[in-house]
C-alpha cells in the first residue's frame, strides 16, 4: 500500500509538472535559420532545431502574447502553461501556411487568421490614412468585427480581452501618430537634410551621391506589417523607372542589433534599389527633422536635393505614377 501511494504521488506530480509548462514544436519547411526566438516584452527563449528539422522545446510562461521570429519573418503567439502546441508552416509563404494542431491550437491559428485579416483591413484604408475622423470609424468597426468573432467563437475570456486590448492600442496609436503628422509643420521646397548609412551592398551611401536624380526614399523596418505589404509595388515602380534620373532608396530603422534581420530580408526577398540601414545612427539630424515617427513613411526629393513631398504617396497608391511620369524623364 505505501509502495503504491508512492508511486501514486510520484505520477500526480509527474502530471502537474507537465501542466505547469508550455509544451512548443514547429516543423517549418524552406526554414529561414535553425533557430527560432519567441519573445515578449519581458521573456525571451531560442528554440533550435533538432537533428531532424523540428523545433522542440518545454519552458514555463506567464499566460500572455508573444512573438515568434526566425530571423526573417514574425508571427503573434498566444502561450500560457499547460499549452501542448505544434506549429507547421512553409516559410516561403509564411503567413498563409501558419497552422497549429494540439491544446492552444484554437486561439493561436485565430491570431494567424486574423493576420492576413489585418492585412486586407490596412490595405482598405486607402485615403482613409489622412483622415482622423475617418481613420478611426474604420479601426473602430474592425475591432467590432473581431470582437463579434471572438465572442460567437467562444474563447477564453482572457483571450479575447488581451486581443481586444492589443488592437485598441494599436487603433490609438495609428490615430495618434497620423494626428502628430499631421500638424507637424512641413519642409517641402526646403533643401534636405543629409545621411549618411551603411549600405547592403558596402560601405556608406550619402544623399550627395545621388545629386542629379530625383530620390524616393522608403523608411521601413523588418518588423513592420504594412511596410512589407509596399514591397512588391515598389519593385513595380523601381522596374518602370529603371532608366530614368530617380533612385529608389530603402532606409530600414532596424536597431543595430537587428541588422542581421535586415540583411538577411533584403537578401530573401531579393530586394532592389539602394537598400541602406541607419542602424545607430536613427535619431540622426535626417530623422529628427523629417520628424520620422511611424513608418511606412515615403519622401521625395528633386535632384538639386530639395524636398518636393516630405510625406509622399505610397507605392500602392496610383497618385504616385501619375506624379513620377511627370517629374522624371
Amino acid at each position: 500500500m505505501k509502495t503504491f501511494f508512492l508511486v501514486f504521488l510520484f505520477s500526480l506530480s509527474h502530471v502537474f509538472a507537465q501542466s505547469d509548462q508550455l509544451k512548443f514544436a514547429a516543423t517549418i519547411k524552406n526554414r529561414n535559420s535553425d533557430s527560432l526566438l519567441i519573445s515578449s516584452s519581458t521573456f525571451q527563449r531560442v528554440v533550435k532545431a533538432a537533428k531532424n528539422g523540428v523545433f522542440n522545446d518545454s519552458f514555463t510562461v506567464k499566460e500572455g502574447a508573444y512573438f515568434l521570429d526566425d530571423g526573417t519573418e514574425s508571427t503573434h503567439l498566444y502561450l500560457k502553461n499547460g499549452y501542448d502546441l505544434t506549429m507547421t508552416i512553409d516559410a516561403s509563404k509564411f503567413d498563409e501556411t501558419i497552422h497549429f494542431e494540439g491544446n492552444g491550437s484554437k486561439e493561436n491559428n485565430f491570431l494567424a487568421s486574423n493576420a492576413l485579416v489585418e492585412e486586407d483591413f490596412v490595405n482598405s484604408l486607402g485615403e482613409k490614412m489622412t483622415d482622423p475622423v475617418f481613420l478611426r470609424k474604420s479601426f473602430e468597426e474592425h475591432l467590432e468585427s473581431v470582437n463579434s468573432l471572438l465572442s460567437n467563437g467562444k474563447y477564453d475570456p482572457a483571450f479575447i480581452k488581451n486581443v481586444m486590448d492589443s488592437k485598441r492600442i494599436w487603433m490609438d496609436k495609428s490615430i495618434k501618430s497620423l494626428e502628430v503628422s499631421l500638424n507637424r509643420k512641413t519642409i517641402n521646397g526646403l533643401p534636405s537634410p543629409s545621411f549618411k548609412f551603411e549600405n547592403f551592398a558596402g560601405g556608406f551611401s550619402r544623399l550627395e551621391d545621388f545629386r542629379g536624380k530625383y530620390v524616393y526614399i522608403d523608411l521601413w523596418a523588418t518588423w513592420c506589417g504594412p511596410c512589407k505589404q509596399e514591397i512588391p509595388f515598389l519593385e513595380k515602380l523601381q522596374k518602370k523607372y529603371r532608366t530614368k534620373n530617380i533612385a529608389f532608396i530603402g532606409i530600414s530603422i532596424d536597431k543595430p542589433e537587428d541588422a542581421g534581420k535586415w540583411k538577411a530580408m533584403v537578401a530573401k526577398n531579393n530586394m532592389g534599389g539602394v537598400q541602406l540601414i541607419a542602424g545607430k545612427d536613427r535619431q540622426c539630424e535626417f530623422m529628427k527633422i523629417f520628424e520620422v515617427n511611424a513608418i511606412p513613411r515615403f519622401i521625395l526629393i528633386d535632384p538639386n536635393g530639395v524636398v518636393v513631398n516630405d510625406q509622399s504617396f505610397f507605392p500602392s497608391m496610383p497618385e504616385l505614377q501619375e506624379l513620377l511620369d511627370k517629374l522624371v524623364k
